[in-house]
């Protein structure tokens, strides 16, 4: 806001004292008159000043950046010490808009402050997360979809649709209660700031691999593309060979272990197609299984064309790295009845792992570990 005022000069003329005046001279000939602007926040709390003097070119201006919203009170004032006339003429305000139409803070539930829109301006809706923001009646909750949010309690105003795939938390949590972390684009399926579909933690389990070795999973569910629930482990503790298996390298890229039976419906749920041998390409999904059609392996295609043939890639067992073999040789049963299917990808890719290590799940599977030890409980998994 800028102040502009003209003083005229009077016939009265005392002895002054000797000061800097407006232009920082001293010039006693300009009279002490000035322009103020004084800022007050929207309860009329005081909370700046800005002024300026007349100086000897007739003319004064006063700017002020306003820093939040409130209300300016502008006036020019005479405040000589002894009678000096000053006629004010021409006194001009202008306000200069700024370029931000509206602004919102959000705390992480969906909270807003510091909330400021331009007036006589349209307010937009679309808000936290982008989702429109329904405010007839004061009931301030956002539109997801599937269900409405409200985030002044941080909770969805109806039961989740898909409740039992998250059968461990309320169905009225919002993003399993970590939206630093998480997402959810229509009130349904939870996802990672990356679009990662997120790991749903059932119990902790002791499971042990025929060649005898052990570790300590989450068992729990990821979820393939048209939301069918896949059974998956995520490591706690173990060797490094149980980060994840053959299957866990192939659908869900090394995040977790996943057995033999849940292959079949990530084909389905994830929307593969078959592919005729001889026309995969890189990035292709390669299950062995025997007589019977029921899986035993699975690797990915890394090179096609070569003077091997084709070459895929992946781990199996307890096999801490992935490594690269001729599509033929890559598994193979001992009767060598071995059959091998091809799959491709027919929609645009959902991942759906999420960050290996989610440290929340991590310390509450530790905080379980610790308290079966205390009250002797031993866990293990049949």
């Amino acid at each position: 806001m800028v102040g502009v005022v003209r003083g005229l000069r009077t016939v009265h003329q005392p002895t002054p004292r000797p000061r800097a005046y407006g232009d920082g001279s001293t010039d006693n000939t300009d009279p002490r008159t000035f322009v103020t602007i004084l800022m007050f926040d929207r309860n009329f709390v005081f909370q700046d000043v800005a002024y300026q003097q007349l100086t000897s070119s007739g003319v004064m201006n006063a700017t002020y950046t306003a820093k939040q919203p409130g209300y300016a009170y502008i006036y020019v004032s005479n405040e000589e010490g002894t009678l000096r006339d000053v006629y004010i003429d021409d006194v001009t305000i202008t306000q200069t808009q700024s370029p931000v139409v509206q602004s919102e803070d959000f705390y992480p539930f969906g909270l807003s402050f510091n909330s400021y829109s331009r007036e006589n301006s349209l307010v937009n809706k679309y808000q936290y997360n982008g989702k429109e923001l329904q405010n007839d009646l004061s009931l301030g909750v956002y539109d997801y979809g599937a269900r409405m949010y409200d985030p002044t309690i941080a909770r969805w105003t109806t039961i989740d649709p898909i409740a039992s795939k998250y059968a461990s938390y309320s169905p009225y949590n919002y993003v399993l209660n970590n939206p630093v972390k998480l997402t959810d684009s229509d009130g349904r399926i939870v996802r990672d700031r990356d679009g990662n579909v997120v790991f749903s933690a059932v119990e902790t389990v002791k499971v042990t691999h025929p060649s005898g070795s052990s570790a300590v999973m989450v068992r729990g569910y990821i979820y393939a593309n048209d939301g069918t629930k896949i059974e998956a482990y995520q490591k706690v503790s173990g060797g490094k060979g149980w980060d994840t298996d053959c299957h866990g390298q192939t659908f869900a890229d090394g995040q977790y272990w996943i057995n033999n039976d849940q292959v079949r419906k990530i084909l389905k749920g994830d929307k593969y197609a078959k592919v005729e041998q001889g026309k995969e390409k890189n990035g292709d999904a390669v299950i062995y299984t025997d007589t019977n059609g029921e899986v035993e392996d699975s690797k990915t295609v890394s090179k096609t064309n070569t003077d091997e043939g084709t070459c895929v890639y992946g781990q199996g067992g307890l096999q801490e790295e992935n490594t690269e073999e001729q599509m033929e040789k890559a598994w193979c049963r001992p009767d060598g009845n071995t059959n091998k299917e091809i799959y491709r990808k027919t929609q645009s890719d959902v991942k759906v792992s999420c960050e290996q290590a989610d440290k929340m799940t991590k310390q509450t599977v530790q905080d379980f570990l610790k308290a079966a030890e205390a009250a002797g409980v031993k866990i293990t998994y049949k």
